[in-house]
């Protein structure tokens, strides 16, 4: 069961795609890992990410990436996903969200995997 003081990555079982719920949002706040390998190459003096390393992420599999995130939205809207992970107070999908150790330039890579969930969802953003 998701809780408001655990935002691992690993929650779903996937590389990319990870959900948490969020105090702010008031719901599930789904998140893109960017960096599945946790390495940086900015030396932020504020960064608060816990196990960093120095280097850089390996190469973006967008197909993967694609696909984690249609079936992991797919089972949190219409699955069991919620029911089963979310306690009742939180039940409710709120944002897809970017970490901060996605950076402005690995974001760029990613319009084919966003356009796509956005047209089969019918969201508009």
């Amino acid at each position: 069961m998701l809780r408001t003081d655990d935002h691992r990555r690993d929650s779903a079982g996937l590389r990319y795609v990870y959900p948490v719920i969020s105090r702010r949002a008031g719901g599930v706040s789904v998140g893109i890992n960017l960096n599945p390998n946790n390495a940086c190459n900015w030396a932020c003096v504020y960064c608060q990410v816990e196990g960093l390393t120095r280097g850089g992420p390996p190469p973006l599999e967008l197909d993967r990436l694609e696909a984690e995130l249609a079936g992991f939205l797919d089972d949190a809207i219409t699955g069991d996903f919620m029911p089963r992970q979310v306690p009742e107070t939180a039940r409710g999908l709120v944002d897809v969200a970017f970490p901060a150790t996605a950076s402005r330039l690995r974001r760029r890579s990613l319009p084919t995997p966003w356009r796509g969930w956005r047209r089969r969802s019918g969201v508009s953003a």
